[in-house]
């Protein structure tokens, strides 16, 4: 698995907002483990202002993630899912998430994506309409209720395909993220109302929960034993160049399992990115 913190939303390239007024998925205690590290070292090295305890950590809230799993049988694994933590958060009640929702998010988003500049699209485009937290009246197994983030009503949210003003999509996407985010942050900061106060000092974390990679290597190279933590690290990294944008991440943590020799459950801190937009395989040296 990967965690990186994020500075901004934008982050993310894009962003499937969970809409559910209750806990989806709460984290595994491997990744409360590996968080929980992370943040001490963040926090010895003056990278955040407060220490974050375990509780704190085991209370953080699901927020969306950038793009469905790849295997649509398995969600929750190799997808980078974003997660809030809030050190003042008295419990984990699935009322906190319907207060953050409606309260903090919703406003941001709505803002946001009324202050953006819009995409230059041939023909022209309209805004999207803001997300609306769901009712939590659907019950049934597995079904997750996500918001889209687009860069205009009729964008193909899931298109692959490079048009000329594909490069002003993402602008406006990152516009979006970058403002909801700012919005959300003096929202809490500003409130006089205890229970939005509860939400002061958030973190943005990255997780990746689980990446399933075979590391590859050049067969004129002998290597002797076994496969390099950094060497899979960086092959796996490179999967996640169109998912996140790592002039947005502070560097991060991985927790290996098995495989080629690595340790079981090592665990590495990773350095900051080089450079505006570089491949985020360069955080792994």
């Amino acid at each position: 698995m990967l965690v990186f913190h994020a500075t901004s939303l934008e982050a993310a390239e894009k962003l499937m907002l969970s809409t559910e007024p209750r806990r989806v998925r709460d984290l595994a205690t491997a990744e409360v483990s590996a968080i929980c590290g992370y943040l001490d070292s963040m926090y010895n090295k003056a990278q955040i202002t407060m220490p974050v305890t375990e509780a704190a950590v085991c209370k953080a809230i699901y927020f969306g993630r950038v793009r469905e799993s790849r295997d649509t049988r398995k969600p929750f694994t190799e997808e980078p899912c974003l997660y809030l933590v809030f050190p003042h958060l008295e419990d984990d009640h699935d009322v906190w998430v319907a207060k953050l929702l409606r309260f903090v998010v919703e406003p941001s988003f709505k803002q946001a994506l009324l202050s953006y500049d819009l995409p230059q699209v041939p023909g022209g485009v309209k805004r999207a309409a803001p997300p609306k937290a769901s009712d939590g009246k659907d019950k049934m197994r597995g079904v997750r209720k996500h918001y889209e983030v687009r860069a205009h009503s009729n964008e193909d949210w899931n298109s692959t395909v490079i048009v000329p003003w594909s490069d002003s999509i993402a602008e406006a996407r990152r516009q979006i993220h970058h403002l909801a985010w700012k919005r959300m942050q003096e929202i809490v900061q500003s409130s006089v109302d205890d229970d939005i106060r509860m939400f002061r000092d958030m973190l943005l974390l990255i997780v990746i929960p689980r990446i399933e990679h075979t590391v590859a290597t050049d067969c004129n190279v002998h290597i002797r034993g076994g496969g390099s933590s950094v060497t899979a690290l960086k092959e796996a990294a490179s999967f996640y160049d169109d998912d996140l944008n790592p002039e947005f991440l502070s560097g991060g943590r991985a927790l290996y399992s098995g495989g080629y020799n690595l340790t079981i459950h090592e665990e590495a801190t990773v350095s900051a990115p080089l450079a505006r937009k570089p491949s985020i395989k360069q955080f792994f040296t």
